[in-house]
């Protein structure tokens, strides 16, 4: 960069396209960051509004990338980032990482509940698919909760697990009910 008088001034600074190429950043992104006070460039010539960024802070770049790889929110990196103290940044983290294991606990939920549709609309022994089959006051063959032991007739609904495992709506609902309620102290 030039100044007024012709000399060089900051000739280590790189522009933010270069700066995103080093960092692996967009420039959309590091325009967005600026102003969201996550990181802010170097320098900005005030008569071309251009910015420029120093090498050194492409480590500080990369952090961003490696928090936003992980869902975190501008806000929590930035404290992360700009904490005076160890604790503000370590309990953003520690925030984080809750939110994540509460999002794989929803997500291993879903897997058992789609493990046990694919299970009834695998072939039953007899040849046909759960779905084919009655299940309800109608069917011809009683299925009993596994759970709870109550028949097929003194439930609205029973969901065919794997290996000849059945649960009824109502001890599905109990079970949500204590998922809820874990999930409300945690």
């Amino acid at each position: 960069m030039v100044g007024a008088r012709g000399k060089r001034l900051m000739p280590d600074l790189v522009s933010i396209g270069r700066f995103a190429a080093l960092s692996g950043l967009t420039v959309k992104a590091l325009r967005l960051y600026d102003k969201r006070g996550v990181l802010r460039p170097a320098l900005v010539d005030f008569a071309t509004g251009r910015r420029y960024y120093s090498p050194d802070q492409v480590g500080v770049a990369e952090r961003i990338r490696l928090l936003r790889s992980l869902d975190m929110p501008l806000d929590d990196i930035r404290v992360v980032l700009h904490a005076t103290d160890g604790t503000a940044g370590h309990a953003t983290l520690a925030h984080h990482r809750r939110r994540i294991e509460g999002h794989i606990d929803r997500h291993r939920r879903a897997l058992t509940i789609l493990q046990a549709l694919e299970d009834q609309w695998a072939p039953t022994t007899e040849g046909g698919h759960m779905a084919d089959q009655t299940i309800g006051a109608k069917a011809s063959k009683p299925y009993h909760c596994s759970f709870c032991g109550k028949d097929n007739a003194e439930v609205r609904r029973l969901i065919a697990g794997p290996n000849g495992v059945f649960i009824c709506d109502e001890c599905v609902a109990k079970c949500n009910e204590i998922l809820a309620k874990e999930e409300a102290r945690a």
